[in-house]
């Protein structure tokens, strides 16, 4: 099982953020908001950034990417489970859009047990619930 933590960004991960936006959103430079920042790592390496935003009503997933290298080996879902865990706590519903052009991000949401909310026109809306006596992997 692989082993990742998340720590808050700093401002030395500026250059981290930049490649990455620039992997999920060609075009974009960086993201406005209130959004915490953290980057994922593993083995002590940075290998992606998750944003999240913390509000009255849900938990939402802003932006998630992992390096290319670091894809498909079960890091992504070890953040969303982490993620699933600290809104259970919460008691708050865990939100992300997910791009139609992203199956693979798609696929890996739906296996965790993410819900389509609401259909848009290049993206859905996913949301996790929490119950009760939920225990996740």
């Amino acid at each position: 099982m692989p082993n990742v933590t998340l720590r808050p960004a700093r401002t030395g991960d500026a250059a981290l953020f930049a490649r990455l936006y620039r992997l999920a959103r060609p075009g974009l430079s960086h993201l406005d908001g209130e959004a915490m920042q953290f980057v994922v790592e593993a083995a002590g390496s940075a290998i992606g950034a998750v944003m999240l935003d913390v509000g009255p009503s849900e938990m939402r997933v802003v932006f998630f990417v992992l390096l290319p290298e670091a894809r498909n080996q079960g890091y992504g879902a070890e953040v969303l489970t982490g993620l699933q865990q600290a809104a259970w706590h919460a008691r708050a519903p865990l939100a992300s859009v997910v791009e139609y052009d992203n199956p693979g991000a798609r696929r890996l949401y739906l296996r965790l047990g993410f819900q389509p909310a609401q259909r848009g026109v290049r993206a859905d809306k996913l949301v996790w619930m929490p119950t009760g006596d939920q225990t996740l992997n």
